[in-house]
């Protein structure tokens, strides 16, 4: 190649060169084989650093350059603007004639209407007709003249408007060449911004950390700072790689093993908790849980009842006793009635009190920080029992972004990486749980956004890296409990009518399942949704046969040989066990 000949034939030539190599003058292995080739008397190797703030002169230059291509671009927009007006008015000016000939036309045609009405009506007399006659031919036989008259009559015309306009272009005031001017941002830059860079996004991230200053030792005679000093150019530098380190892209980063673990007991953990929640919310399971609270009732009740009997009796016996009784003895036996008489319904009173407290208690609305288990927070109901499709995935996105953060800075092993920055976020989200990251499916148009959503467990520091206040071996539950605390104060504010607090997720469309009936034997009917339901209902119960109208192998709607119910496996919640979409989840969550 051309530089392959020029490296080696410059060497030979006693001149003065100028190396302007980026990426080859930053890293320090390169230096040192350039310096062999000039390894000889005849070179003086000087290493010219430009690093920090520019010198007055060269800022000069920059912004006299800005202002130039400002300067250019008014010049042609105004330009464009001026030849836009001129053809509008020309426009305006043939416009303006044609009207003029078309009322002109319409006259004259009035004109001969008018003659002949005369004629017809016989107002005149024959003599006055015939030269009117003689006049019309004569005029049609000039209409050749005229035709070739009118020719250049359109040219003068023509010239005629172009007047016009420049006559009227003097009387308006005509917009001036306008004069460029920089912005205040614009006097603060210090260097053009060029359409092609230096060096490429992608070689800039996988080279930035082998870059360094040039010294003696890479074979320089002379190391010469030419804006700032060494010190403020090494501190310049060293702030340069950090920033660099944050805004960079690491491509070889690999997932560790403390992330997979950690990611692993997640999977777990929320494939029981979804589990739990179908479970909880079975029909089935429902139905028979209201029927125990229902036998609960029933027996306090029973209770109540057998309590103030026996009061009743005890009553009657001592009241027997004391009649028998004389003198005080009756006295003191009436009074003793009259007090059991009053403490009987008293006690009977505090019963109902002591069984209405658990109740009254069960009702009132539960602290979350505080509930021992959030798997049951009272008659079985988990924490999570009301958690809708939008809560399953804020559920998810907290707990996802948390580990994210941790997993990042152990990964990177850097501490100069202090964490994600908000604009690679796609980037390791699908390089850690290799999906997707969408903030259009949570609503909102940008990742500061979408981590707002969830600042209760993460949130973006100082240079928009993301930081979660979660230790490292957070609890699972810990989420759990924050996303139904923000679930309820939604809750309430939209009950007080803040239609804000409304979340607007783009949920998928539910697939369309196809249901298929439990078999059906020689007598019982094969059992099958309820035509027009999406659903299907529970088994009919061992020993509690249930009896279609089909019979046979088949119930009247879809029942057969089939049986059961038949769903699609979720991919996701297969090969991962665990699914964002959670119990709003189109597809089957039960693997084989």
């Amino acid at each position: 190649s051309v530089r392959r000949v020029l490296n080696a034939f410059v060497a030979t030539q006693p001149r003065n060169y100028v190396v302007m190599e980026v990426k080859s003058n930053l890293i320090p292995e390169e230096r040192s084989e350039l310096m062999k080739k000039f390894n000889t008397p005849l070179f003086k190797k000087v290493a010219q650093v430009t690093m920090g703030e520019p010198a007055a002169e060269f800022k000069k230059k920059v912004l006299d350059e800005v202002l130039k291509e400002k300067q250019e671009l008014e010049e042609k927009a105004w330009k464009v603007r001026k030849v836009e007006t001129e053809r509008k008015k020309l426009m305006e000016a043939r416009v303006k004639e044609m009207e003029e000939a078309r009322k002109k036309e319409e006259l004259k045609r009035a004109k001969e209407e008018a003659l002949r009405a005369a004629d017809a009506a016989g107002t005149k007399e024959g003599e006055e007709k015939q030269e009117r006659v003689e006049e019309m031919k004569t005029e049609d036989g000039e209409k050749k003249e005229e035709d070739v008259k009118e020719e250049v009559k359109e040219e003068v015309k023509d010239k005629e408007m172009k007047e016009e306009v420049k006559e009227e272009k003097k009387e308006e005031e005509e917009e001036p060449m306008p004069v460029a001017e920089l912005t205040e941002e614009e006097k603060k830059q210090n260097f053009r911004k060029k359409v092609a860079p230096d060096l490429t996004p992608e070689n800039l991230c996988n080279e930035f950390a082998k870059f360094s200053l040039p010294t003696g030792e890479d074979g320089f005679d002379d190391v010469r700072f030419s804006w700032h000093p060494k010190d403020k150019s090494e501190k310049y530098f060293k702030d340069w790689i950090k920033k660099q380190k944050i805004m960079c892209k690491m491509d070889d980063l690999v997932p560790g093993e403390w992330f997979k673990q950690r990611w692993t007991e997640w999977q777990k953990v929320l494939a029981e908790w979804h589990t739990t929640t179908t479970e909880y919310n079975d029909p089935v399971k429902r139905a028979m849980r209201e029927a125990e609270a229902e036998e609960v009732k029933w027996k306090a009740e029973e209770e109540k009842k057998a309590a103030a009997a026996a009061a009743a009796e005890v009553e009657k016996k001592e009241g027997e006793v004391d009649e028998s009784k004389e003198g005080e003895e009756k006295k003191e036996g009436e009074e003793e009635k009259k007090e059991g008489e009053v403490e009987a319904p008293k006690a009977a009173e505090k019963a109902d009190e002591k069984r209405a407290e658990p109740a009254a208690e069960a009702k009132k609305e539960i602290d979350i920080f505080t509930v021992e288990s959030i798997l049951d927070i009272g008659d079985g109901e988990p924490l999570f029992a009301h958690f809708t499709f939008e809560d399953w995935a804020l559920l998810s996105l907290r707990l996802e972004l948390s580990l994210l953060a941790h997993a990042y800075k152990k990964d990177a092993n850097d501490p100069e990486r202090v964490g994600i920055h908000e604009s690679h976020l796609p980037f390791y989200y699908n390089k850690y749980f290799s999906k997707s990251f969408t903030v259009r499916y949570y609503g909102v148009e940008s990742h500061s956004s979408l981590v707002q959503m969830v600042k209760d467990a993460v949130s973006l520091a100082e240079g928009d890296v993301l930081a979660t206040e979660l230790a490292e071996d957070f609890a699972f539950d810990t989420l759990v409990r924050r996303t139904e605390d923000e679930r309820r104060k939604r809750d309430h504010r939209l009950t007080a009518g803040d239609e804000s607090a409304r979340l607007k997720f783009n949920k998928p469309p539910d697939a369309p399942t196809h249901l298929v009936g439990y078999r059906g034997g020689p007598r019982v009917g094969g059992y099958a949704p309820v035509h027009g339901s999406s659903t299907l209902p529970p088994p009919p119960a061992p020993g509690q046969p249930f009896y279609g109208g089909g019979g046979g192998k088949g119930g009247p709607y879809a029942g057969g040989k089939g049986g059961g119910f038949r769903q699609n496996v979720c991919k996701q919640f297969q090969n991962h066990g665990n699914c964002r979409f959670g119990t709003g989840c189109r597809f089957s969550h039960q693997v084989a």
